[in-house]
């Protein structure tokens, strides 16, 4: 008997084949696409909380970095750097431990951030400094953030908190159960900074937005009156057997520098004027937005006899910079109490000159300065608050020294005068080192009019000052200047004294490296 065999069976398998496939790849692509978000989720989720673990370890190298620089007294008056040291460890509002309570020469401080979880631990370690390596404190912060891990995974075996565990295949989708550890890790970032002390007078003018010197014959140069290589000496009634090294003409110094932390066009205009040093504007700017004259000059002195512009304009090598970017505080107001000035002195050799320190006080506070000047004897303190006059002020050198404070922390519209004539001198001859002038906020201004010369160092960020000459005398005009503008107008010539760099004036600690430290906890990620 003859059968026929159906096709049915045959089709109903074919459509189970193409069904199973269907299915099959239907079920890889969902795999490959829930991987792939969950990868992307994964990676999103981990670079905001990197993102977020910046701003957090950097706050601790802050508090780190500002605890080293809270002297008792304004910092650029602590003449180690290590006053800060006292503050540490005495319950006060910085929390930082004892120094050396859980290793030498080591405090530390560990705070949080808000409610979120976010903290962060920073040492300060001070075991190297002082061993004749240049070595500052080490500040090293620690910060730490909250990482939730994705809470479903494709695998048992694919947990993002363990980074050996083997990534899950998309092919075991179908089958996966969710990833029960939800649990929080902390996520930690490790950043070192090595710090080193700088000079608060480390070039001869700082200013924080502008530097104009249109003015007719504009120099700038420096000498050291540390060694007689790049000074001279000298001696006179006020000196006596006590000479000094001043500035020569002969042996002048290319180290002039002149930083400007504007980078806008116009912050620096030279004109026709000479700087035999290192110009140096704000990151940002460009070597064109220094505005100069035919005749205008920066590089050193050889190099500037016979040319005009910039010594080695557009090269690694020239002697402009946009690099200069340093914060230049306000003074907070001193910390001393005093008396009153002495009476002026009738007889003897000091005759016509109120004498300080005298009666064994040092400090004094008065509203205004007298119009008699001051004949400094030993080492003394002067808060003018209010404006000051000082065009005739003299600081016996060699065995005295004068820190005159003018102004106060609030308000504005003080200024101090530098004015004078042919005849009047301000420490001259002298050392700058010698005579200290601090500006607080409320000096806005100060004048250097007239031909007067003098030889200070001048630190006043928040006044804008402005000349008209520099003095007539071998010494014109000297020491060093920070200011929040300058502009010049007439003859006008400044000698830099680069013993300043280490005279023991300092503006506080500042990071000299930079370092990621690798963060040892096991549920760090990579």
């Amino acid at each position: 008997m003859k059968m026929n065999l159906s096709h049915k069976t045959r089709r109903q398998g074919t459509a189970l084949i193409v069904t199973l496939t269907v299915v099959t790849v239907s079920a890889m692509m969902l795999g490959s696409y829930l991987l792939m978000v969950q990868t992307q989720t994964a990676s999103v989720a981990r670079s905001q909380t990197w993102n977020a673990i910046i701003p957090v370890t950097e706050a601790g190298i802050e508090d780190g970095l500002a605890m080293i620089n809270s002297s008792s007294t304004a910092n650029v008056l602590d003449p180690t750097g290590m006053t800060w040291t006292n503050g540490v460890g005495n319950g006060g509002p910085e929390g930082w431990s004892a120094l050396g309570a859980t290793a030498p020469g080591i405090t530390t401080v560990s705070r949080n951030i808000g409610s979120n979880g976010y903290s962060y631990i920073a040492t300060i370690d001070v075991s190297q400094v002082g061993g004749g390596n240049g070595e500052g404190p080490i500040v090293t912060a620690t910060g730490l953030v909250p990482f939730s891990p994705i809470p479903w995974v494709f695998s048992k075996n694919g947990s993002w908190l363990n980074r050996n565990s083997t990534r899950p295949y998309f092919f075991a989708a179908a089958g996966a159960d969710s990833f029960a550890g939800t649990a929080t890790s902390n996520v930690g970032r490790v950043i070192q900074v090595r710090t080193k002390l700088i000079g608060l007078f480390s070039v001869g003018i700082a200013c924080r937005t502008n530097f104009n010197m249109n003015g007719k014959l504009c120099r700038v140069d420096s000498f050291d009156s540390s060694t007689n290589t790049y000074s001279s000496y000298f001696t006179n009634s006020v000196t006596g057997t006590n000479g000094v090294w001043i500035y020569d003409a002969n042996k002048a110094k290319s180290g002039g520098d002149v930083g400007v932390n504007a980078a806008v066009a116009g912050s620096v205009s030279l004109g026709n004027g000479t700087i035999y040093g290192h110009l140096s504007t704000g990151p940002g700017s460009v070597e064109t937005q220094v505005q100069m004259g035919p005749h205008g000059t920066v590089g050193e002195i050889a190099w500037a006899a016979s040319h005009d512009g910039i010594e080695n304009d557009g090269t690694p090598t020239s002697w402009w910079s946009p690099t200069f970017n340093v914060t230049l505080p306000s003074l907070p107001a001193p910390t001393f109490t005093g008396t009153g000035l002495p009476s002026q002195t009738t007889t003897g050799a000091y005759s016509g000159y109120i004498v300080i320190p005298q009666a064994g006080i040092s400090n004094y506070v008065v509203a205004a300065l007298p119009s008699t000047p001051l004949y400094i004897v030993g080492k003394a303190s002067v808060w003018v608050k209010g404006s000051a006059s000082v065009a005739v002020t003299i600081a016996t050198t060699n065995k005295a020294q004068l820190d005159l404070y003018v102004g106060n922390t609030i308000g504005s519209g003080d200024s101090i005068s530098l004015a004078g004539s042919s005849t009047s001198t301000l420490n001259q001859p002298g050392y700058a080192r010698n005579l200290r002038i601090f500006g607080l906020p409320s000096c806005t201004t100060i004048n250097m009019n007239g031909n007067a010369g003098w030889t200070a160092c001048v630190y006043a960020p928040d006044a804008d000052v402005s000349g008209g000459g520099g003095g007539n005398n071998v010494q014109d005009t000297g020491g060093a200047l920070v200011c929040r503008s300058l502009s010049l107008r007439g003859h006008w010539n400044f000698h830099y004294d680069e013993s300043l760099k280490s005279d023991g004036s300092v503006r506080g600690w500042v990071g000299k490296t930079w370092t990621e430290l690798p963060y040892t906890n096991s549920t760090s990620l990579p």
